[in-house]
């Protein structure tokens, strides 16, 4: 946090995913954590001084849908019942949330939960 010049609050664990990595850029004033299972199943959360969708997911998901989350307006895309990425934007930062688990993302109650934990 201190190389990006970000201040990040995130889940300390999400259960499942116990290996936890961090990666700054700090001329872009952009942080990201990787919460990992194994090389195919992997949660990425970001923040980003910007106001452009930073998720870098670029996937045509089949379903979208507008929730808000202690005050934020999230966008959630996914597949079936399960939503695989979350993004959203407040005052100069931008955020987004990535399940990458072979496809089956996460509930809305699972998903709304880790989103209600980064600021």
């Amino acid at each position: 946090m201190k190389l990006s010049g970000i201040k990040l609050t995130i889940p300390k664990t999400i259960k499942g995913y116990d290996k936890i990595s961090y990666q700054a850029i700090k001329e872009d004033k952009f942080i990201q954590v990787y919460y990992r299972k194994d090389d195919n199943n992997y949660i990425v959360v970001r923040k980003a001084v910007s106001k452009k969708n930073i998720s870098g997911d670029y996937t045509k998901y089949k379903n979208t849908k507008k929730v808000t989350v202690k005050g934020n307006k999230v966008k959630l895309q996914g597949n079936g019942k399960t939503y695989s990425l979350a993004t959203w934007t407040k005052g100069k930062y931008s955020f987004s949330v990535g399940i990458y688990n072979d496809g089956k993302g996460m509930s809305l109650k699972e998903i709304k939960n880790i989103i209600g934990q980064v600021k």
